[in-house]
């Protein structure tokens, strides 16, 4: 699988989101950003996005990407 997005996708993501002054706004971005870049690349650092963002990966977030991340190898592991 092709990945739609790359390393400067991220890094410009991470750069406005740090930008954020609105913690709310940030973090629900954040978690936008999460679930479409760990569906589209199974390499995707969540923990080095989040930091680059300004953001502390707390359990919410953690969790968030264990469940994506489990569903993403679900998805892989039954289209192949």
């Amino acid at each position: 699988m092709t990945s739609h997005y790359s390393r400067r996708h991220y890094q410009d993501w991470a750069k406005i989101l740090k930008g954020l002054s609105d913690p709310d706004n940030k973090r629900s971005t954040a978690e936008l950003c999460l679930r479409l870049f760990i569906s589209d690349n199974e390499r995707f650092d969540s923990d080095r996005f989040l930091k680059a963002c300004g953001l502390e990966p707390d359990y919410h977030l953690k969790s968030l990407v264990a469940r994506l991340t489990i569903n993403r190898s679900k998805d892989s592991y039954e289209s192949g």
